[in-house]
């Protein structure tokens, strides 16, 4: 009985470590699988596509006649859009992209989930909560650190005093070998 609870505890642990990461992951990646689905099946609400335009420094750009189907996404103001399709026109490039509805409500509860987890305060007054009540899980490990021994303090010093560098020209060998005799004579 001990061992299995050991083992449930230990799994408990392990999935507070990284468990919820990886489930938020796998739920960012579902959703944006299903909304590449969408725009590949073309089974979407052409309203809700918004155009980015970007201008392109390239030389010698042609204009493209039509739209080019492309994969991708782009955050803008906390919202991921995915990218529908692309065309160049004029020097610039127009990007149709579908606001990720889906990916973006999974990303805030995320933020939110990360931020209520570690929001733990050392004095206790926690923080409110959407009922108007006081968040309180536990007391933090570190309640009892005392902050004020890591203050460091560096003396200023004075005027930097100036490096002297001796040369002991003993320590370096002879520039030159000296010759026993003439070099050989070439011939050619």
């Amino acid at each position: 009985m001990k061992r299995f609870a050991a083992i449930f505890f230990l799994g408990l642990l392990l999935f507070n470590i990284a468990g919820y990461r990886l489930l938020f992951n796998w739920a960012e990646h579902r959703a944006t699988t299903a909304l590449i689905a969408a725009v590949d099946g073309e089974q979407y609400d052409a309203s809700e596509l918004i155009t980015i335009t970007v201008p392109l420094s390239l030389p010698y750009q042609m204009d493209w006649t039509d739209w080019e189907q492309v994969r991708g996404e782009i955050e803008l103001d906390g919202v991921t859009y995915q990218y529908v399709q692309r065309k160049v026109v004029d020097g610039q490039i127009h990007l149709q992209c579908l606001p990720n509805k889906q990916q973006s409500k999974i990303e805030s509860a995320r933020d939110r989930f990360f931020e209520l987890a570690n929001s733990f305060q050392a004095d206790g007054t926690g923080k409110k909560g959407a009922a108007g009540s006081t968040i309180k899980f536990s007391k933090p490990a570190l309640s009892d650190f005392d902050d004020q021994c890591m203050l460091w303090r560096i003396p200023q010093l004075s005027a930097p005093t100036p490096i002297q560098h001796f040369f002991d020209q003993s320590l370096i060998p002879q520039p030159a070998l000296t010759v026993m005799g003439q070099p050989p004579e070439v011939r050619c």
